[in-house]
């Protein structure tokens, strides 16, 4: 009884994650409003990793 109450709660709070909390794709090749924070941006996007894109930056992918 324990595993189904478990295989229930997992279950119903797996929509929850579903949603995505990016921007919607119409603002994805916008740029920010003040020049410094768009180029805090492009720095930040050369510094992460895609995880998919097996180690390149996201800038790149």
């Amino acid at each position: 009884m324990t595993r189904f109450l478990l295989f229930v709660a997992l279950a119903a709070a797996q929509p929850l994650y579903a949603d995505s909390h990016l921007p919607p794709s119409y603002l994805s090749d916008r740029q920010l409003p003040n020049p410094n924070q768009e180029a805090e941006a492009q720095a930040l996007m050369e510094q992460i990793r895609c995880l998919v894109c097996q180690g390149q930056s996201i800038a790149d992918s």
